[in-house]
């Protein structure tokens, strides 16, 4: 059957019915020019009166742009033309000066003013960087205290050559930082906390003032006794009196504040939270995961009887594994005996992923032509019943390296499957493998929110409620949310979202109005009726990139995102209605039970088990808070190494977390107050899907396989 294109026409009504928001202001049309280095077009768009320091709703203006890309002459015809060197961005609060790697563009970027040449010049020296730091010494002498802290950056590292070129600057031997007196160090030491609950401890090492974050130590390098600096931040701390009574941590405009914590005698943990699974139990799965996350994308099981430890090479604790043809980062789904999974096969057979930790945002080369499939398989034997070809073609979307053509997690009711692949297709198939219909939701172009060069591959999985299938699509342009009827396909509502790329799943919720469906967003949160796509509240404040899938537990709505800097985590009360915005420094409103600015994870969804939220940090940090409240009750390392990497999302079952590493260390802790590491046990492939649990089995997409671990029946 092929694509129907009355989806495609129907949101083309919509989208042309509203106000134009692609370059809808020519100071968009400046910046894309700067980012592709179109020097005659900027300079049309500068003699038609275009204002050079327009921002766009991520505070990006051209000459940001510009540095960033290293395009030298559009950088100088910026300048000349009055644009401002110190206007940040509102995501990284970085200058043009801190974005960009070109050597003549650090040159005039500092000759014109750049306020962050000062910082910098601490990294450059703390990190050897002789050719930058030689760039940024560029126009005015920095003052001496300066070039002092710089100094001191590199004597660190024992960087001599660094400190070479910055005594040549000022013609003399550059002093060490000022000293301090065991007084003045010793009034500094203690234990600090954030208003949003991170704790540090101020302490004295070697004679030396020390920061202590996550059991990480920082070296606090003197410029007078009450300010410090290292690398790019200055620490201020606040006297009252003689009395240190807490300090600023600062980089650029972007401040946090830690006040002195009062002593206590803290209570265990088991005394402070007891934990109760009973409400998990009746909503958790036994038989069926039928969508990303299994149901209500709460990611737990009940009853299922799963093995503490296994090995796959000794298949002890396998029930039985399969080769899988090409490469997907979706996850399977479950219904009564059968387990359903996507991938997109590549003509060459590239299966390549690189997993770790990296801040590179290149695409995957892999253009070549690919094959998208849905299965079916039997969960009792792992026997394919059935495999259906959904599309063939070359991807119209660059994948990321970490990322795959087929990303989105089906979703099924028992009587119909539905499927997105990153071809732009969704696809509804009966039980038996029968294509239903199929819809054509255009080009699902999802990547950089400052760089549509940057293509990722969308993510975001459908659902399936009260005969409804529902899609948020959330890309470069013409983002959507979107409501088919199962039977047939036919668009029943689309509500237009003015929101940049995203990548998480939507999730119903009943609230005294009735059923309504929650998504994330980098611009807003939003609750919206299932019945016609109404939006009923909306709540800003998050990462510009936003991967996890909110969900509902326990009477609350947990959103979160992770993208650094903005790091937030939201507990909404389900009655929420209209603008539920957070006052500044104000955490809980009407709407809003408890609130964090930083903790929210970057790729992995939360977990709600018993009364605790349990998040997992890329980095494999999990932070368990007291879920009613959002009191942090601890904060340990999952793993190091060479799995201390995380995308998958947190599961659990009976008592027990699974916390899946890219290398494919499955680490199993035991729920509640205390952290306790039950096993780990290893996958033998790299995995980046979240597992899915149901009849006894816990079911594992690696990259090669399909692994199904249970004990032997």
């Amino acid at each position: 059957m092929p694509i129907t294109l009355s989806f495609s026409l129907a949101i083309l009504t919509v989208l042309l019915a509203l106000p134009c928001r692609i370059h809808a202001h020519p100071g968009q049309d400046l910046i894309a020019a700067a980012r592709i280095g179109d020097l005659p077009r900027i300079k049309k768009l500068l003699a038609d009166g275009v204002d050079v320091n327009w921002q766009d709703r991520f505070g990006i203006t051209a000459l940001w742009q510009s540095s960033w890309k290293g395009n030298f002459k559009v950088t100088q015809t910026l300048l000349n033309s009055g644009a401002d060197v110190n206007i940040e961005d509102q995501v990284w609060k970085a200058t043009p000066l801190e974005m960009t790697d070109d050597l003549d563009t650090v040159r005039i970027l500092v000759k014109a003013g750049s306020r962050s040449r000062n910082k910098l010049l601490r990294r450059a020296a703390l990190r050897g960087q002789t050719s930058l730091l030689i760039a940024l010494l560029a126009g005015k002498s920095p003052p001496r205290h300066e070039l002092v802290s710089a100094a001191a950056h590199a004597r660190i590292r024992g960087h001599a050559n660094i400190i070479t070129v910055l005594e040549k600057t000022t013609g003399s031997t550059l002093p060490l930082p000022p000293a301090l007196t065991r007084q003045e160090m010793s009034r500094l030491t203690g234990h600090y906390q954030s208003a949003d609950s991170a704790e540090v401890d101020i302490v004295i090492q070697s004679n030396q003032v020390r920061l202590i974050r996550n059991s990480r130590s920082t070296p606090l390098i003197p410029a007078s006794a009450s300010k410090f600096n290292y690398d790019e931040n200055t620490y201020h701390f606040l006297l009252t009196g003689q009395r240190v009574t807490g300090f600023t941590e600062s980089n650029g405009s972007d401040k946090r504040v830690f006040q002195r914590a009062v002593p206590t005698q803290p209570a265990r943990p088991a005394e402070r939270f007891a934990d109760d699974l009973t409400r998990d139990n009746e909503v958790a799965s036994k038989k069926h995961w039928p969508q990303f996350r299994g149901p209500g994308a709460r990611g737990i099981g009940v009853g299922q009887q799963l093995p503490v430890t296994w090995n796959v090479s000794q298949k002890t604790g396998i029930r039985w594994q399969i080769p899988l043809q090409g490469l997907a980062n979706s996850s399977p789904i479950v219904w009564n005996n059968h387990v359903f999974v996507t991938t997109a096969t590549s003509k060459y057979g590239n299966r390549d992923l690189r997993i770790g930790l990296y801040g590179a945002g290149d695409a995957a080369k892999d253009q070549s032509e690919h094959e998208w499939q849905l299965l079916c398989l039997a969960l009792d034997s792992g026997e394919v019943l059935w495999r259906h070809t959904a599309d063939r073609g070359v991807p119209r979307v660059k994948r990321h390296q970490k990322s795959t053509q087929a990303n989105s997690t089906p979703a099924t009711d028992g009587n119909h499957v539905v499927a997105v692949f990153n071809s732009g297709g969704l696809y509804c198939y009966d039980m038996t493998g029968t294509l239903c219909w199929s819809q054509d939701l255009g080009v699902l172009d999802n990547g950089a929110f400052n760089d549509p060069d940057y293509q990722w591959g969308f993510a975001s999985s459908p659902i399936l409620v009260r005969n409804l299938v529902i899609v948020q699509i959330d890309r470069q342009t013409n983002s959507c949310l979107t409501a088919f009827d199962v039977a047939d396909g036919t668009p029943v509502w689309t509500t237009v979202r003015e929101e940049p790329s995203s990548w998480g799943t939507p999730t119903t919720y009943q609230s005294s109005r009735g059923l309504e469906v929650v998504t994330n967003g980098s611009h807003f949160a939003r609750g919206n009726n299932v019945k016609t796509g109404k939006e009923v509240w909306r709540l800003p404040g998050h990462s510009a990139i936003t991967v996890p899938t909110p969900f509902s537990a326990h009477g609350l709505l947990y959103v979160t995102s992770g993208y650094r800097p903005i790091q937030p985590i939201y507990a909404i009360r389900l009655d929420a209605e209209g603008d539920i915005s957070l006052q500044r420094g104000n955490q809980p409103n009407k709407f809003i039970a408890w609130s964090k600015t930083r903790g929210g994870p970057y790729l992995p969804t939360p977990l709600v088990y018993g009364n605790f939220l349990y998040s997992c940090s890329n980095q494999g940090v999990l932070t368990c808070y007291h879920a009613p409240t959002g009191q942090q009750v601890y904060r340990k390392r999952i793993s190091s190494g060479g799995a201390n990497s995380f995308t998958a999302s947190l599961v659990a079952a009976d008592g027990r977390l699974y916390c899946t590493a890219e290398n494919g260390e499955v680490c199993t802790i035991k729920a509640g107050p205390r952290f306790e590491v039950l096993a780990r046990n290893q996958l033998d492939d790299y995995c980046l899907s979240t597992p899915a649990i149901a009849s006894q089995t816990m079911l594992f997409r690696t990259r090669q396989y399909l692994i199904a671990v249970g004990n032997h029946r």
